[in-house]
């Protein structure tokens, strides 16, 4: 179900943004931001029981769980919840130059959220580097 929720929240965000169906973009970020209030609340509650299983949020991966998807996902609700204001102040109709910069923006913003764990774990590592 969840990811059946999760494709509907994209195929919702991607009609709103470049379909005519602006109406849904409020609903679909709302749902982003509820999704993302449950994944946060679950790696919160797997950190609170010391279980550190590796994180496969965004595919394969060895990193275990940590406050680096805590932070990830606490930006990415902020993301959500400025999309749903924005998006029940104004509509997109008639904006389409902001409307492209904003979906390249999401689209850079989504690359770095998607290797988020990568960034992370280059940064871990440099003292290591340094001493030797």
């Amino acid at each position: 179900m969840v990811v059946a929720a999760e494709f509907v929240i994209v195929a919702a965000l991607i009609a709103g943004a470049v379909g005519r169906w602006w109406s849904v973009l409020f609903p679909a970020f709302a749902g982003a931001a509820s999704l993302l209030v449950a994944f946060t609340a679950a790696i919160v509650l797997s950190l609170s029981r010391g279980e550190r299983a590796p994180c496969h949020c965004f595919g394969p991966s060895a990193s275990p769980l940590g406050v680096a998807q805590v932070v990830r996902n606490i930006l990415l609700l902020g993301i959500a919840l400025s999309g749903s204001v924005a998006s029940s102040v104004e509509s997109p109709h008639g904006h389409l130059p902001g409307t492209a910069v904003a979906l390249c923006a999401g689209l850079a913003v989504g690359l770095v959220a998607v290797r988020f764990d990568d960034i992370v774990e280059l940064f871990r590592d440099v003292p290591e580097l340094v001493k030797e």
